[in-house]
C-alpha cells in the first residue's frame, strides 16, 4: 500500500511546483491551483460515474498517475508531472527572488 499511495507523489509535486510557480510568478493568481485542484478532484471522483470522455478526464491531473494497485505502470506521465512541478517551481522561486519586496 505505501507504493500505491506514492504513486500520487508525482501529482502533488505537480501541485507544489504549480502553487511555488504561481506564487513566485503572479501572486494576484494564487486561486489558480486551488481551481486545477478542485477540477482534478471533481473529474478524477465523478468523471467515470459521468462517463466523461478522454478530452475531459485527460485534464485531471489525477488522471496521469496509475491507479495502484492492479494496473500497468507507465513511467513517461508520472516523469512528465514530477518534471513539470519542478520545473514550475523553479520558475517560482526564481520569480520571487527577482521581485522587488522593498
Amino acid at each position: 500500500m505505501l507504493i500505491a499511495s506514492l504513486a500520487q507523489l508525482p501529482a502533488a509535486c505537480f501541485f507544489i511546483g504549480l502553487t511555488v510557480g504561481v506564487i513566485g510568478v503572479a501572486p494576484r493568481l494564487a486561486w489558480l491551483p486551488w481551481v486545477i485542484l478542485a477540477w482534478s478532484g471533481v473529474v478524477t471522483i465523478l468523471g467515470p460515474s459521468m462517463n466523461l470522455g478522454p478530452e475531459i478526464m485527460n485534464l485531471s491531473v489525477f488522471h496521469h498517475v496509475p491507479h495502484l494497485p492492479g494496473v500497468d505502470v507507465h513511467a513517461l506521465p508520472p516523469t512528465l508531472l514530477a518534471g513539470t512541478g519542478l520545473i514550475l517551481g523553479v520558475v517560482g522561486v526564481v520569480g520571487f527572488a527577482r521581485r522587488d519586496l522593498a
